[in-house]
C-alpha cells in the first residue's frame, strides 16, 4: 500500500488512479473519451471515465465526470473493493446480495477510449456508506475473497 500523491488516501501499490480523488499516479494516462486528442487527469471517481482537464468536475478535491448524479451518488456510496475483473466483482456483488447489501459496479472497461490502457483494478464496487460495516463484517466471514478488497 502507498499514499495517493495528490490527496494521500491509502492506495493499492499498483493502482494507476486513486480510487477516491480519481487522479493518476504516474502520468501514463489514457486519451479523454469526449476530447479524443486530450490527455486525461483523471477518472471519474464513479464511473471510472477518463476526463480531462476541461471535462473534470470537481467537488471535494475528486474528480467527476459531467454525469451529475455521479457527485450525488458518491456522496451516499462508499468503494468496497477494486478488482481485476467483471467476474471477481460479480462474486462479491453476489455475496452481498445474498446477505441483503445492495452493491452497484462501474467497469473502466466500459469506456471505449479505455480499452487499451492496462489497469490492474478495472472494476470497482460500492454499497451504500450507511452499510458499509455491515458489509465488510459478511466479506470477513468468506474465504478466498479476492485480494483487491
Amino acid at each position: 500500500m502507498s499514499d495517493c500523491v495528490h490527496c494521500t488516501h491509502e492506495i493499492r501499490s499498483a493502482e494507476e488512479a486513486c480510487g477516491w480523488c480519481g487522479r493518476w499516479q504516474n502520468g501514463h494516462m489514457p486519451m479523454c473519451e469526449t476530447h479524443p486528442t486530450a490527455p486525461s487527469v483523471g477518472l471519474c471517481v464513479v464511473c471510472a471515465r477518463p476526463v480531462c482537464g476541461t471535462c473534470a468536475q470537481r467537488a471535494d478535491g475528486r474528480l467527476f465526470c459531467d454525469d451529475p448524479a455521479h457527485q450525488a451518488f458518491a456522496a451516499d456510496h462508499t468503494l468496497v473493493g477494486s478488482f481485476d475483473s467483471e467476474f471477481e466483482a460479480d462474486w462479491v456483488a453476489v455475496v452481498l446480495r445474498r446477505a441483503g447489501i445492495p452493491s452497484y459496479a462501474y467497469s473502466f472497461r466500459d469506456h471505449v477510449s479505455s480499452w487499451w490502457f492496462p489497469l490492474p483494478s478495472a472494476v470497482r464496487l460500492f454499497i451504500p456508506a450507511s452499510r458499509a460495516a455491515e458489509a465488510r463484517a459478511v466479506l470477513a466471514d468468506v474465504d478466498d475473497l479476492p485480494t483487491s478488497l
